[in-house]
């Protein structure tokens, strides 16, 4: 599954890009769930060098695994008016670092969706942005109006682990009905309370939707009885994918 991540915000821009309609924001005529090429930034006889930044929205939960997967960036682009066609560059960065690139030569007032995959650098789903940039102009006669339709960004879901165990007593025996804390071993000489878990009858305890699985996990249990029965586990759990 996917997360689809979408123009939030115009960032800055060389030349004369324009939105249509002229009400609006660049950002805000590329952003629908579903491409609408009734509206679209354009550009009036473009010359190599301009470009225009937009950012994109960061997902509504950080791809699991440090951003691991594929990441897929995406405009639909058309050529609505000139006899020159545009050749443009599409780059996906995370702040000042370019994760992505491609290019396309929109030539007809057809729009096409072009696109580009790469894997994994990105860590900083909040700081994406798509620049668009003419980096070349082909052919001869009047110059080029380039448009662009659409953009979004596809980034993995979500990765969630669980860590299941079985609560037992200092001689091994299965002690149901226990209090479990897990924890993560911070390896600076402090420990994060993580979740809770109360043990069933056959001392089972389970911890879903945790986000990673580097850390090293342990859990703390205890049991009220007289006397009451307390234990810690290794600090060297590790959960796995759900």
């Amino acid at each position: 599954m996917s997360q689809f991540c979408r123009p939030d915000a115009d960032i800055t821009q060389s030349g004369d890009w324009n939105p249509q309609p002229s009400n609006t924001a660049l950002w805000d005529v590329m952003d629908e769930a579903t491409p609408n090429d009734g509206d679209y930034a354009w550009h009036d006889s473009i010359i190599v060098g301009e470009y225009f930044s937009i950012s994109i929205a960061p997902p509504g939960e950080t791809p699991g695994s440090g951003g691991i997967g594929d990441v897929t960036f995406r405009i639909r682009a058309a050529k609505i008016d000139g006899a020159k066609n545009p050749q443009l560059r599409v780059r996906l960065f995370e702040g000042i670092e370019a994760r992505g690139l491609f290019f396309c030569l929109p030539s007809t007032s057809t729009y096409t969706t072009y696109f580009s995959t790469n894997t994994g650098a990105i860590s900083d789903f909040s700081d994406l942005r798509i620049e668009v940039y003419c980096s070349g102009i082909m052919g001869g006669g009047k110059a080029p109006d380039p448009a662009v339709s659409w953009a979004e960004v596809e980034v993995p879901d979500a990765i969630y682990y669980k860590l299941e165990g079985v609560s037992k007593d200092k001689d091994g025996n299965t002690l149901g009905s226990c209090h479990c804390f897990l924890c993560k071993d911070n390896q600076d000489n402090t420990c994060s309370y993580v979740a809770y878990d109360l043990s069933d009858g056959s001392g089972n305890y389970s911890f879903t939707g945790l986000l990673d699985n580097d850390a090293q996990y342990f859990v703390i249990a205890w049991k009220d009885n007289t006397p009451h029965v307390f234990d810690v586990t290794d600090h060297v759990l590790q959960p796995v994918v759900v």
